[in-house]
């Protein structure tokens, strides 16, 4: 899957999330950070 992919679930999802949006935000950028690395994960982190 590549990365812009999953920003678009992110997005998606978004709206439907229960719970604290920043806890899902941070558990989404460790999940990038995994897939594709740090440096991505924090520009990244730029964007949403």
């Amino acid at each position: 899957m590549s990365l812009e992919t999953l920003i678009e679930r992110y997005r998606e999802t978004l709206p439907q999330v229960m719970g604290p949006k920043s806890r899902f935000k941070l558990n989404f950028l460790a999940v990038v950070a995994r897939l594709f690395g740090d440096d991505e994960a924090l520009e990244l982190e730029k964007r949403l």
